[in-house]
């Protein structure tokens, strides 16, 4: 087993001057010990659990737009997914109840320690706006909401006129305690050709598997095949490649590489927390199975048993969840049953087998297995769209 890995911040904040965690992220550090106009056509779900509308909508004089979601009794969730040309980006603005008032702003969280979405502060060209994230959230209220995007350039100057695709995904759910997650997973050119890759993927999705089941979420997983680099050089970029790749209605997706970039020390990256469920340049979660195998190359049972646990922490990020802590004890995620701790000691002992721990807590002996959740962090999983 490797010294320790650590699980660090991939993304810069785009739109102010802070750092928080953009994509989830998560690395080794080789120099530790221990221890990111409605479309008219209907589109096919898979489930009468989830309705679909996707409309093409252009930006006003102060670059926004106003999206309506009409939810029903018995809707438990909804995501909005706003996209605009690569040199855009999208954020999140407010959410306004039927009845007028606002439950989530941009203000109350731009300079917050703690994070909610990654939504408030426009990452991408491609954003996704879940709503309820929590328990404390909701329940939905029958009516009319709203969701207010502005669609920007780097600097946060309003692109009035601007065209943005806007997708609206309803989630109808009685039974938040148990859910189905459907994962596309798929591997770039040729790591499929090594049979000893593949049984090591394998073997990594069951330990996957094993530690989401614990907490009432079924992994469906399917395998693909495609010419997408190894090297997954478009993690913070998106690529039209990603978005041509077919994929169920509500799918997420893992797509498997040898390595991100010339990053030779991350694990895993998520395009957004929450990501969208849509089909996109930016939807998927990458991972790097040369890095997990380390300096043989080969994936032996404790390499696999943390790539199945990166699995699932970068797919809780694209889900909704941050790290209960940051790497430096100063931001936390708005989780109320998550211990906010200060400093490594605390943290270590506190949430060290937290899934969602930022860094992974290894010695000679091993590394402690990250596989704990808290009722909170389930329960954003449970109102995730894609869960059904």
């Amino acid at each position: 087993m490797r010294p320790a890995m650590q699980l660090a911040l991939v993304a810069l904040l785009a739109a102010c001057g802070g750092d928080k965690d953009g994509g989830g992220g998560k690395k080794k550090n080789p120099t530790t010990t221990t221890t990111t106009t409605t479309d008219t056509g209907a589109p096919t779900t898979g489930s009468d659990m989830l309705s679909v509308e996707v409309a093409q909508m252009a930006a006003g004089d102060t670059g926004t737009v106003l999206v309506e979601v009409e939810v029903a009794e018995g809707d438990a969730s909804f995501q909005v997914t706003g996209s605009v040309a690569q040199q855009g980006f999208v954020s999140l603005i407010d959410i306004r109840a039927p009845d007028g008032s606002s439950v989530a702003h941009w203000s109350d969280w731009w300079s917050s320690p703690r994070s909610l979405m990654n939504g408030f502060f426009g990452y991408d060209p491609v954003t996704a706006v879940q709503w309820p994230v929590r328990d404390d959230d909701g329940p939905l209220v029958p009516g009319t909401w709203q969701v207010r995007l502005a669609a920007t350039d780097a600097d946060l100057v309003p692109l009035s006129g601007e065209s943005m695709e806007v997708t609206t995904m309803v989630k109808a759910d009685d039974d938040l305690g148990q859910g189905d997650v459907l994962v596309q997973i798929v591997y770039a050119e040729g790591v499929d050709q090594d049979p000893a890759v593949v049984a090591g993927v394998e073997a990594a999705v069951e330990r996957w598997r094993e530690v989401w089941a614990a907490y009432g979420l079924n992994l469906t997983e399917s395998y693909t095949t495609s010419t997408l680099d190894p090297d997954l050089p478009f993690t913070y970029t998106g690529a039209d490649e990603v978005a041509q790749l077919p994929k169920p209605e509500g799918a997420l997706r893992l797509i498997v590489g040898e390595k991100i970039g010339n990053e030779r020390f991350t694990y895993g990256i998520s395009a957004g927390i929450p990501g969208t469920a849509i089909d996109s340049r930016h939807t998927y979660v990458v991972l790097a199975w040369l890095v997990h195998a380390g300096a043989d190359g080969v994936l032996d049972p404790g390499d696999t048993s943390l790539m199945g646990e990166t699995m699932a922490h970068e797919v809780g990020h694209y889900m909704g969840l941050y790290h209960p802590v940051e790497s430096d004890y100063t931001a936390w995620d708005a989780l109320s049953d998550t211990v906010e701790c200060t400093g490594a000691n605390g943290c270590e002992s506190q949430l060290g087998s937290n899934l969602m721990f930022p860094y992974s807590i290894c010695d000679n002996s091993g590394c402690v297995a990250a596989e704990d959740m808290t009722v909170d962090q389930v329960a954003v999983k449970q109102r995730y769209v894609s869960t059904l």
